[in-house]
């Protein structure tokens, strides 16, 4: 009877493999969900579609940024505020890259009954320069003023503060300027902020803070559609990201962070537009916000705090399942207990050799997923030569990735044919849940992986025969990883197979002691179907066009003259290159090195520009003094042409010890802008170059204070970039530019650079 059942095991593997793999990505798009519940989708669209009516970039300080600032302040005096605008010129903290952004954050206030914590509620209305932010974070925008909205009128305890922030994409610098410099700041008890990191997908609720028990209770209770796990968390705190709420949970301050994820090739892109939003997606955040904002109005904001952490993860986006962190310890180590006591009431059929066989399924099951993941990395990701993070049809990629990670269990079982099912089964689970011990100490937040299926593993194994809860282990392992083979992506390309695939080792070694109740004749079948099945979907991925319309690999065309010449047009990418663009243009077939700002080798595609030459900044030293060994030279650094972006690069090894800009250091500037932050170059005295980004100023001449040691003369770099100016060349090359590709980030542009001599008059 056992046999017969085993034999039906390779359907058994398809059919949970199918149905949890179908439930995950179903959980990674936004829900489809009525009109309801205060949040109206088709005004939010409307307003998003009224804020960035004509489809343009508009970073900090731009033309173009102040039309969409003055329509959110209209749409908030015609909902009955009397908005403010925090004006500030801010520059980083001490410990990030130096650089300032003159911001203008818009604020607005809905007053409650009581004069307790605040709850503030925030997106960025600033997008990158390539594109128009439409998802990053025009979604966020709509639902914040949706929000205000609906307050209008409505009595509550609480005070609300809306801040529509600026200057996010230069460095959370409208952030960071609420946070040091508005009074308001002192009343904010929680915060629920909006963002994006692709342009679909769910709202996801990735960040809370530490201390969040209190939080996820009441996100568990009040969210219809939660999307949301503590591993999530986890991951991005080992990433260099951060959004607004960084700074206000770096401040003490709890609260909620969303983010949709999907359709990364779109994120800080041209194509970032209205049109290739998911409405699904902005009524999932606006749904998500609304019931918080709800369940918050009257609310004791003082009772959330909480010195716990929670645990928790999503069903399929249907409800969330929580606990306390503290409990992972004891129930893993309990799960290890059980184990260690079933192991030992099987002593006499578990010898030492056969449980050193077993640990060793532990090395070379995940190094024959790690091999067969590193072969797949190249048809599936480094041939084609795909978005880091996206792939316009991954179906093929994710089968063959699957399946290989089967193969190689399978290979595992034929390799360890002499091991009892009994034998593996207790050894892999004790080791899975030593595992869990040591995740529930280190990682708290991605315990839940192992926690669970330890666990309930452990109880089946007491109730059932040993092969049942063998299929039973492997069935909640699949339940527990298969779902994180898609979310993944969002992280992980194809190009990263190899990594990516061990995702699902723990269900795959567990597999190997499924596999090994096959007969032999079985299991011979479904290997060979597995590696039909893996070359098969290989070879599709391989022969799919790896970037679509609208998914798109990022294409920058720069207009770069420095000090040196002659001027070049260089061509940034991220992903793959199109070779037959680089070929049709004249660009070399492979990267060369140049200096970006003169002081920093970067590789890109270079060829010389004929028919452009662009006035540089200039940088007038107005006042130099000598103090001992050391010079201060006061001066202004003047833009050319209105540039988004001006800076300084610092050669590396310099005599410049301290750049100061923004104090009204210069009595003698009729529009001095004022601030009291230290550009802080930490790195100079370390002999690495620093380029300091000043972003926003709109024509405003900048104030600057630089000291330097010794006797001489020391240079540096200054630079103004616009977006990319016209002319013959950049109008062919931007006309030519194949429609499956677009600018992305910093986008198309103009960089100018300048050379001065410290201490000398300007000529």
């Amino acid at each position: 009877m056992i046999r017969q059942a085993s034999a039906l095991i390779p359907i058994w593997v398809l059919s949970f493999t199918a149905l949890f793999v179908w439930l995950g990505l179903s959980a990674l798009e936004a829900p489809s969900t009525p009109e309801g519940g205060g949040f109206s989708n088709q005004r939010a669209l409307s307003t998003l579609g009224h804020l960035l009516k004509e489809n343009r970039p508009h970073p900090a300080g731009t033309a173009e940024n102040r039309v969409v600032r003055e329509r959110i302040e209209a749409i908030l005096v015609q909902a009955g505020y009397q908005p403010e605008i925090q004006r500030a010129f801010q520059c980083n903290p001490e410990g990030r890259a130096p650089g300032c952004t003159w911001v203008e954050n818009v604020i607005a206030v809905h007053r409650g009954t009581e004069s307790g914590k605040a709850i503030l509620v925030t997106a960025h209305y600033d997008s990158v320069p390539a594109g128009p932010g439409a998802s990053d974070d025009g979604v966020g925008t709509a639902v914040v003023l949706e929000l205000a909205r609906h307050m209008t009128g409505r009595k509550t305890r609480n005070d609300f503060i809306f801040l529509i922030s600026d200057g996010e994409e230069t460095g959370l610098r409208g952030a960071y300027a609420f946070e040091q410099k508005h009074s308001l700041m002192k009343q904010v008890g929680l915060v629920i902020n909006v963002e994006a990191r692709g342009a679909r997908g769910p709202s996801m609720m990735f960040e809370t803070g530490e201390g969040n028990a209190a939080l996820i209770s009441l996100f568990a209770r009040t969210v219809r559609s939660p999307v949301a796990n503590s591993l999530i968390y986890e991951i991005y705190r080992l990433l260099p990201n951060d959004t607004d709420f960084s700074v206000y949970r770096k401040a003490g301050v709890k609260g909620f962070n969303f983010a949709h994820s999907n359709s990364a090739s779109l994120y800080h892109s041209e194509r970032d537009e209205v049109k290739f939003l998911d409405p699904n997606t902005l009524k999932h955040h606006g749904d998500n916000v609304f019931a918080l904002a709800t369940a918050l109005e009257n609310a004791d904001i003082d009772a959330l705090k909480s010195d716990a952490d929670a645990s928790y993860f999503d069903v399929f986006g249907s409800f969330l399942l929580w606990w306390p962190s503290a409990w992972n310890l004891p129930l893993s180590a309990l799960a290890l207990v059980s184990f260690v006591v079933l192991a030992v009431r099987s002593k006499p059929a578990l010898g030492l050799k056969s449980a050193s066989l077993s640990v060793l399924v532990f090395v070379v099951t995940p190094l024959l997923m790690f091999a067969a993941g590193w072969l797949l990395s190249f048809p599936l990701g480094i041939w084609p030569g795909v978005h880091p993070l996206d792939h316009p049809a991954p179906w093929a990629g994710r089968i063959a990735t699957i399946a290989a990670a089967y193969g190689a269990a399978l290979v595992g079982a034929a390799i360890f044919a002499r091991l009892s099912v009994s034998t593996l089964f207790l050894v892999s689970w004790i080791m899975f849940s030593l595992v869990a011990v040591a995740l529930s100490w280190y990682l708290p937040g991605a315990a839940f992986l192992l926690l669970w299926p330890v666990v309930l593993t452990a109880l089946a194994a007491w109730i059932l025969p040993v092969h049942l809860a063998a299929l039973a282990g492997a069935t909640l392992l699949a339940f527990f990883s298969l779902p994180y083979v898609s979310f993944v992506e969002l992280v992980l390309g194809f190009a990263n197979s190899q990594f990516k695939i061990l995702v699902i080792s723990p269900l795959c070694i567990s597999l190997v002691a499924c596999f090994l109740q096959m007969p032999r004749l079985r299991m011979l079948q479904a290997t060979g179907a597995t590696t039909i099945i893996v070359l098969v979907a290989a070879s599709v991925a391989a022969r799919t066009p790896a970037y679509a319309h609208a998914h798109p690999r990022g294409t920058n065309l720069l207009y770069y003259q420095g000090e040196v010449p002659p001027p070049s047009w260089i061509v940034t990418t991220l992903g793959s290159v199109s070779e037959a663009f680089m070929h049709d243009h004249g660009f070399p077939a492979a990267d060369q090195e140049f200096r970006l700002l003169e002081i920093l080798p970067v590789d890109a595609r270079i060829k010389p520009a004929t028919d452009v030459q662009l006035a540089p900044p200039k940088f007038d030293q107005l006042k130099v003094t000598r103090s001992g060994s050391r010079t201060t030279v006061l001066g202004v650094l003047i833009p050319a042409r209105n540039g988004f972006q001006l800076g300084f690069g610092i050669p590396a090894g310099t005599a410049i010890r301290s750049l100061r800009v923004g104090e009204p250091i210069l009595d003698s500037l009729s529009d001095p802008i004022v601030s009291e932050d230290l550009v802080r170059a930490e790195r100079l005295a370390a002999g690495k170059p620093v380029p300091v980004l000043i972003n926003g100023l709109e024509g405003r001449r900048l104030p600057v204070e630089l000291v330097y040691e010794g006797d001489g003369f020391p240079e540096l770099f200054i630079f103004e970039r616009t977006h990319l100016e016209a002319g013959p060349e950049a109008d062919r090359l931007r006309a030519a530019r194949p429609d499956d590709s677009a600018p992305v980030h910093s986008g198309d542009a103009s960089i100018v650079v300048g050379k001065v001599v410290l201490g000398k008059p300007t000529l």
